[in-house]
Parts: structure tokens; C-alpha cells; sequence
């Protein structure tokens, strides 16, 4: 089945049926649980599938005049768009925890890798999406 919105209404309706909102209890026990064994187990498995690239590497490209468009991946949901230079910066996220609530309850929300461009680097931005 697939997402609809209700024209009547302007609501979102979740396709999965067996979706349910977590109660209060519920998501407290999922934030002081510690139970880690969706994440990597070490650093080798982290290099593997999330590998550092050079933040001087991307910024060069991005300072560029032989790269109009470019698009590079800072981490999380964050990215810095170059758009006929234009820069534009997506949803960004440079602290140490992924989440509103800055204190380590839990380290489903703790980064895996720093950002791949430190916020003190970005020298241009025109627009900023959240």
C-alpha cells in the first residue's frame, strides 16, 4: 500500500499497518537501553562502510570554479549543495549526538564519524534547509 494524504484534512496516513506510536514508557526504555548489537562492533566495520574521506579534498572542489554543481555528504542528513554556486546547506546536524536532547542517554544517537566538513570550514552559504 502506499502513503496518502487526505485532501479534507491535510493528514498523513502511514501505510504500514502495523504501525503504532510508542507510549511514553516505551520510548524511555528504548533511550536508557544500551543494547548495542545493531551497531558496529569495531572501527574496522565503521572504515569499511562509512570511510573519511579529506574535508580539504571536498572543500577544494567546492571552492572550485570546475565544479558548478556538487553535492557532498557531511554526514547524518546534513549536505552542502553547490548549485550554480550557489550553497546551500542541508538539515544540519554537527553536534555529537543526532538528536535535540544533547547528553549521552543512549548511543543510538551518538555519531559515528565527526562531520565530514567541520561547520568552522563552510565559508559560504546562502541558504540553509531544515
Amino acid at each position: 500500500s502506499k502513503a496518502t494524504i487526505s485532501k479534507k484534512r491535510l493528514t498523513f496516513q502511514n501505510p504500514f499497518p502495523e504501525f503504532r506510536f510508542l507510549t511514553g514508557w516505551e520510548l524511555t526504555k528504548f533511550m536508557l537501553a544500551h543494547d548495542e548489537t545493531d551497531l558496529p562492533s569495531d572501527s574496522f566495520i565503521i572504515d569499511h562502510h562509512l570511510p573519511i574521506s579529506d574535508p580539504s579534498t571536498s572543500l577544494s572542489k567546492l571552492r572550485s570554479d570546475s565544479h558548478p554543481n556538487l553535492v557532498c555528504w557531511i554526514g547524518h542528513a546534513t549536505c552542502l549543495l553547490k548549485l550554480d554556486g550557489v550553497f546551500i546547506l542541508t538539515d544540519p546536524v554537527f553536534s555529537t549526538f543526532c538528536s535535540a536532547v544533547q547528553i549521552g542517554l543512549s548511543s543510538k544517537t551518538r555519531r559515528f564519524r565527526e562531520p565530514g566538513i567541520p561547520l568552522e570550514q563552510i565559508e559560504q552559504l546562502d541558504y540553509v534547509v531544515i
